[in-house]
C-alpha cells in the first residue's frame, strides 16, 4: 500500500505543474489585457457603451490607436477615456460693447 501511495504522490507532483501550466496557456486571461492597459473591442463596446462604428471613426481620424494581437483588435484604455472627455471648444460671452468675445 505504501508503494502505491508513493507512486501516486510522485505522479501527482510530476504531472500537476504541467497540467496547470497547459490550462493557463489554453484559457485566455481577460485581465491580462487590462494589465497592459489594452482592452478588446468587444469588451470596450460592452463596458463603455460605445458602438463599433464610433470606435472605427476614431481609428480612421487618428483619435485612437488600433492595436492588433492574435486576430483581435485592442484599444488603449487611457487613450479611449481621454477621447471621451468633453472638450471645451470655446466660451462666448457678451462684452460691454455688445460684441461677442471668445475665450479659448
Amino acid at each position: 500500500m505504501d508503494n502505491l501511495r508513493e507512486v501516486r504522490t510522485f505522479l501527482k507532483d510530476l504531472i500537476e505543474p504541467i497540467v496547470v501550466d497547459a490550462v493557463k496557456q489554453a484559457i485566455p486571461d481577460k485581465d491580462k489585457n487590462r494589465l497592459n492597459n489594452k482592452m478588446p473591442l468587444s469588451e470596450v463596446t460592452r463596458t463603455y457603451g460605445i458602438s463599433l462604428s464610433t470606435i472605427y471613426y476614431r481609428f480612421n481620424h487618428g483619435i485612437l490607436t488600433k492595436y492588433k494581437s492574435n486576430g483581435l483588435t485592442f484599444v488603449d484604455i487611457e487613450e479611449l477615456e481621454a477621447s471621451m472627455k468633453p472638450q471645451k471648444l470655446c466660451e462666448i460671452r457678451m462684452g460691454k460693447s455688445g460684441r461677442n468675445i471668445k475665450n479659448h
